[in-house]
């Protein structure tokens, strides 16, 4: 389910294994991945343009000799440029330089032209292809490859580049001094880590479908187990399967308390409207029922603000009928007796907000989270999971697999860090990224529609794991479409479950 995300350590073990389980050695591995570059540099660039292909001395290099040979062979203008002498290259990607230079290629080398001859010939083509440097870059870049990716970049010619933008770190996503910033990234054979970390998402541009070059999906699968990176054991990137395996059919003869009973506590004065919101999310999601508890000075309005949910003051807790609860949004910290006597119980149950900041200061609640036998959800936003972990926003932010899969760990906890490609952790390491979504995200009461949104799922007796993953993909992937108001962000993702069928 989803598809898998690996880093540059378990790319090179699949390529390896391939190799040594005689599917296709590293000469054909270049070949198909160069076919696939030529493929989408043809459907990317405007009919009979020129091409200007840049080839580093590495495998990123071999995919673009490879490209290169076949637009100048499918009779397309193609101009390459070569980082380094041919005579200095190794290996495969020094046997497709030559069968380029061989098919008649016009080749250069880059340290033999101008800076203003360079720019003149950038703006002369259709598409740049960038081949640099892909998985295996792990130092700064300077000299000569820093010259060009910075003439790149100040091209208005669009550009193409294979696997990651040369100068991105392909684990973190870190600008390694300098980067191509593209137009379009053709991962080949999988996404990498650092195509959605770190500053990969100022330099992807457009996201391509993964190159096929003959990988099969338990093969790259394989690869966490034997090669496991440094905090997590495997990565993968939700789809809309994601979304279409938590919602069952609707039988024509259902009733409401067939899908789920939520209760959410929450709200105070100034934050009557968060566990309201949380509220559309849940139904948003398809909850049956519904129950907002609020304090005593706000229930008025919380109220008379949404009468399709039932509205409660705070008084004894009573969890009858309940089928999970979501606490937190808009909540006042006064409210920690009730937190206490919450996570006392054998209800699934997702933490949110003020009950985050509450599980932060306060070190047996993080206990009594972790020692719960039932299913446990924490959604923090990057500054609240820094204040859980007790480092900084900057470290949460420069590592966010890190932070996610230990607040899974510390707290025994499903969590999902919100931000710029959502992750989604377990304690065992399965870290799960949300593709979908935009900046429009960022504004008051869309994370509390999401609360509702993953409290409803757990309501509904979905597994934690996939009901956070659903959720999260769901709620970005409405994000998308047309809204204005965080109330409106429940009514997209009301809109987007009927149009596709996610009952």
């Amino acid at each position: 389910m989803g598809a898998p995300i690996l880093t540059a350590a378990q790319m090179r073990w699949c390529d390896r294994q391939m190799a040594q389980r005689g599917l296709a050695d590293g000469l054909a591995l270049m070949q198909r991945a160069g076919e696939s570059l030529a493929a989408a540099a043809e459907r990317l660039a405007p009919a009979s343009c020129c091409f200007v292909v840049l080839a580093g001395p590495g495998n990123n290099g071999g995919d673009a000799f490879v490209a290169a040979r076949l637009l100048h062979e499918a009779g397309r203008r193609v101009r390459l440029l070569n980082l380094t002498p041919i005579e200095s290259m190794r290996g495969e990607a020094l046997q497709h330089a030559e069968l380029a230079l061989a098919a008649g290629v016009p080749a250069f080398t880059t340290s033999d032209l101008s800076d203003d001859s360079l720019l003149e010939l950038f703006g002369r083509c259709g598409l740049l292809v960038d081949g640099l440097f892909g998985t295996g870059l792990s130092r700064p870049l300077s000299g000569e490859a820093a010259r060009l990716i910075s003439l790149f970049n100040r091209s208005d010619t669009p550009v193409l580049s294979v696997d990651l933008p040369s100068g991105l770190d392909a684990d973190s996503g870190r600008v390694l001094g300098t980067a191509v910033r593209a137009d379009w990234t053709l991962p080949i054979a999988a996404d990498k880590w650092g195509q959605w970390l770190g500053e990969g998402h100022d330099h992807v541009g457009e996201l391509l479908q993964p190159a096929d070059i003959g990988m099969e999906p338990g093969l790259l699968r394989e690869s966490f187990a034997t090669v496991p990176a440094a905090h997590h054991c495997s990565g993968m990137r939700l789809g809309s399967e994601n979304i279409a395996a938590a919602f069952s059919d609707r039988s024509p003869a259902a009733h409401k308390n067939r899908f789920g009973h939520l209760r959410i506590y929450g709200g105070s004065k100034g934050y009557s409207g968060a566990p309201i919101l949380a509220a559309r999310g849940a139904f948003a999601a398809g909850c049956g029922l519904v129950s907002v508890t609020v304090p005593g000075d706000v229930w008025p309005v919380a109220a008379a603000s949404m009468p399709e949910a039932m509205v409660h003051a705070e008084g004894e807790v009573d969890l009858a009928g309940i089928d999970a609860l979501a606490i937190g949004p808009g909540w006042s910290t006064r409210s920690l007796p009730f937190m206490q006597k919450l996570i006392a119980s054998d209800l699934p149950l997702l933490l949110d907000a003020t009950a985050l900041m509450l599980l932060a200061d306060r070190h047996d609640l993080g206990e009594l989270v972790a020692q719960r036998d039932a299913a446990v959800v924490l959604t923090p936003h990057p500054g609240e999971a820094a204040r859980l972990l007790g480092i900084s926003n900057r470290a949460v932010q420069a590592d966010r697999i890190a932070a996610v899969v230990e607040l899974a760990r510390r707290f025994n906890a499903i969590v999902l860090l919100k931000g710029a490609g959502t992750l989604i952790a377990n304690p065992a390491g399965e870290v799960a990224l949300c593709p979908f979504g935009n900046n429009r995200l960022a504004v008051a009461g869309s994370g509390d529609v999401l609360a509702g949104m993953v409290g409803a799922l757990l309501a509904r007796g979905v597994d934690p794991l996939p009901a956070a993953q659903a959720a999260v993909a769901l709620h970005a992937l409405a994000g998308e479409g047309e809204w204005f108001m965080a109330s409106g962000l429940a009514e997209a993702v009301h809109r987007l479950r009927l149009r596709e069928g996610w009952r």
